[in-house]
């Protein structure tokens, strides 16, 4: 019995699953099969599931499988390197789920898990979490299948919640959230068109990029608090639902100095959302320009985390900024004398030593 080809850009854990599902055959039984096959090759697909990294694993799979290697390896082709963490890959949109033909149909987008997409660019709509779609839901423990039983019987309805509460959010902050995503998407796996299209071609803020996605993405503080990007996000964007607010979930207290991979380990797309935004504002500021009459220049953006960031945060992002490029060095020299800057009015003093 033959079985479907992938869907483009489909992960490989979503066409797993459908091959489970077609062919009645448990995720345990298959694991076991593989892990008789080749061992590592059982290793590979627990430590990531989609992307997969050492060697033979897809030779395994293809022989239990009876699926061409060609075609495993085409599925589990990254599309860039900045992808979300095994264990947070649980973004989906509603929309393109409510397509589907059936629950058994729906499958997961490579786009979803990347960790610099938090919106549908085909529908316009954020992201949400949906823990398991297509052959994943019969997987799950019945209590989270019961949980979520509407969510993913009737995603329909969900998508219209989603897209009421995200057309709340002004157009030009919406906007901005897309060229935010584009640009550093876009820069994290080398794609020319739209880096031409966004004139980031011979740009050389890939490195500034990470190094303020990494900042911004802590709290920076001794207790559990938000990450440091909603320091510059106005306050008249919170709301009661979650696409509308940028809040998350409190990140945990520092122990050592940031890595990249605490971004792509952020689960809540409104919270890597953020920080997009806010790198986005240090690095093109001019895309943003027309956001501060919304909210003002003094409640919004990069400014404003700059002068309220932590002191431990203003050093670990000087200690970076030693090693960017030229331009990039000189903009941070920028960046000191507004921090050092004094305030202009009794009003402002106030306010930053609130915030610092």
């Amino acid at each position: 019995m033959d079985f479907r080809s992938p869907h483009f850009g489909e992960t490989l854990s979503s066409y797993l699953a459908a091959w489970r599902g077609h062919f009645s055959v448990k995720r345990d039984v298959m694991m076991a099969r593989i892990q008789r096959a080749n061992p590592s090759a059982s290793v590979a697909l627990a430590v990531d599931p989609d992307l997969p990294s050492m060697p033979g694993w897809s030779a395994a799979v293809a022989s239990v499988t009876q699926l061409s290697q060609e075609v495993i390896d085409t599925v589990a082709n990254p599309c860039g390197f900045w992808y979300l963490a095994p264990p947070v890959r649980t973004n989906a949109c509603l929309a393109c789920l409510a397509e589907a033909e059936s629950t058994a149909s729906q499958w997961r987008d490579h786009m979803w898990a990347h960790s610099t997409v938090t919106t549908c660019w085909l529908h316009d709509m954020p992201l949400i979490e949906v823990p398991a779609v297509g052959w994943e839901w019969a997987e799950l423990p019945g209590i989270q299948r019961r949980n979520r039983r509407r969510l993913m019987l009737r995603p329909e309805i969900g998508a219209d919640a989603v897209m009421s509460a995200w057309k709340r959010v002004p157009e030009q902050y919406r906007r901005a959230i897309f060229v935010a995503e584009a640009s550093v998407w876009a820069l994290g796996i080398g794609n020319a068109r739209m880096l031409e299209a966004l004139r980031y071609m011979d740009d050389d803020s890939e490195g500034v990029w990470r190094d303020l996605l990494t900042l911004l993405c802590v709290s920076w503080q001794n207790v559990s608090a938000p990450s440091l990007a909603l320091l510059g996000v106005p306050l008249t964007l919170y709301g009661e639902h979650g696409v509308q607010r940028f809040g998350g979930r409190n990140r945990p207290v520092l122990l050592e100095d940031p890595r990249f991979s605490s971004f792509c380990a952020l689960g809540e797309p409104s919270e890597r959302r953020a920080c997009m935004l806010m790198a986005m504002d240090a690095i093109r500021h001019e895309y943003l320009v027309e956001l501060l009459p919304l909210f003002g220049t003094e409640k919004f953006g990069w400014k404003k985390i700059v002068k309220g960031m932590p002191a431990e945060a203003w050093a670990w992002l000087e200690s970076r900024a030693e090693s960017w490029p030229p331009r990039w060095r000189y903009r941070f020299g920028d960046w000191r004398e507004l921090r050092e800057s004094r305030p202009r009015s009794i009003a402002d003093a106030r306010r930053l030593r609130g915030l610092l």
